[in-house]
């Protein structure tokens, strides 16, 4: 899995951050975390000078996916790439323009604001808090986003219509809820998942009630343990 940190994150900070280090040590697969110039990645619009000096950071994360691929340790058909906020959106940019076809990407903390161009030929999640405070559920603007990417953001619903089109879905969603413990202030998270299952791609949306910008781990339920289920990475050792 190649993990990308949020803005003004760093390699080093990120990797410990979450278990995702620890997961990867459980579950058996490989975890590669890249640096972004600055602490920031060019998803588009966002991030600051990334963005605004236009860092190819597409090719970039060719480079790495290439190098991912060609470890003897990984298997170069489940290569995954997986993201934070700013991170989040450089993941769903490169699942539409990456050289290197990821087998599935998650994009966490983020509402993408388009798909322009995108094939929907990626498996993808994309999860959100309903009280995320850059990148709000019901659209609109913060002086986070506005700080971080200079725009508004749009609402939860109009990126699930768009996705919805670009990946071809003729079915209505698999819908399932539950409540599990998956942060220190809370007895319990609310989580809401749809499945997407007749698109050109897998398709999943998330939603997690009453939580901020944020990248959920430890806990009987967490982002950590809805990506590496979505990617087939976490559970029994012989998923590898």
């Amino acid at each position: 899995m190649v993990s990308l940190h949020p803005l003004g994150g760093n390699r080093s900070g990120w990797a410990g951050e979450t278990d995702l280090a620890r997961a990867a040590a459980d579950e058996g697969f490989v975890l590669v975390v890249p640096q972004g110039l600055w602490g920031m990645w060019n998803a588009g619009q966002c991030c600051g000078p990334a963005a605004g000096f236009g860092v190819d950071d597409v090719d970039f994360l060719d480079v790495v996916m290439t190098a991912t691929a060609e470890l003897a340790e990984v298997d170069p058909e489940r290569v995954y790439m997986a993201g934070l906020s700013n991170g989040g959106l450089m993941a769903s940019r490169y699942a539409c323009e990456g050289e290197y076809a990821p087998a599935a990407v998650a994009a966490v903390a983020v509402v993408p604001w388009d798909f322009d161009g995108c094939d929907g030929d990626v498996p993808l999640l994309v999860s959100i808090g309903d009280e995320d405070e850059v990148f709000p559920f019901d659209g609109g603007t913060t002086w986070m986003g506005l700080w971080a990417s200079g725009r508004g953001s749009r609402s939860w619903a109009e990126m699930t219509d768009e996705l919805v089109d670009t990946y071809a879905c003729a079915a209505d969603p698999e819908l399932s809820e539950f409540s599990l413990w998956s942060r220190p202030s809370e007895e319990t998270t609310d989580w809401s998942r749809a499945d997407y299952p007749d698109c050109s791609a897998p398709l999943r949306l998330t939603t997690t009630a009453g939580v901020p910008h944020t990248w959920l781990w430890g806990g009987d339920w967490s982002h950590t343990r809805e990506v590496l289920d979505f990617f087939g990475l976490w559970g029994p050792r012989s998923n590898r």
